[in-house]
């Protein structure tokens, strides 16, 4: 039952048994939208979190790694390029000699690749100056881990 504000100046005995009422009257339950349930939220919210990561961090362990007969390159490109597109791939592998696969893209100009050959093969190392002089390539780097310390 909902209680209402009646005016202080109420008179008689109805005043203070209105006021004795509001007293003895049990304190409210907890809604969901109190104060005191929030922390129960934020928790299965972080609960959740740390469950997700935890779920999905074998699949983000780490970098793919490259086979070992296999050297990577980053390619920047004098036009922004489609460079994952087959034509792309296509024409990198003829003019290198050797088969290019796409790893991931790093800008509109520039990607990341792997060419089916060892880095200290010589056969390795002519196909990359082919690729440095393909009329569409800018610049070609190998792609080396850096080391953070």
């Amino acid at each position: 039952m909902a209680s209402r504000q009646l005016p202080k100046r109420w008179p008689g005995r109805a005043a203070r048994a209105h006021r004795a009422e509001r007293r003895s009257a049990p304190a409210p339950s907890p809604s969901l939208t109190s104060l005191s349930c929030i922390p129960s939220v934020q928790s299965a919210g972080r609960l959740s979190v740390v469950l997700a990561a935890a779920l999905g961090a074998p699949a983000c362990a780490g970098p793919v790694q490259a086979p070992a007969a296999s050297c990577q390159v980053i390619i920047g490109f004098a036009e922004p390029t489609d460079t994952a597109a087959p034509a792309t791939l296509a024409s990198l592998a003829r003019s290198s000699g050797t088969p290019v696969s796409f790893v991931s893209a790093m800008s509109p100009r520039s990607a990341a690749y792997r060419l089916d050959c060892p880095a200290s093969d010589r056969d390795c190392s002519q196909a990359i100056a082919a690729l440095k002089s393909h009329p569409t390539v800018r610049y070609l780097t190998i792609d080396q881990k850096k080391d953070f310390r």
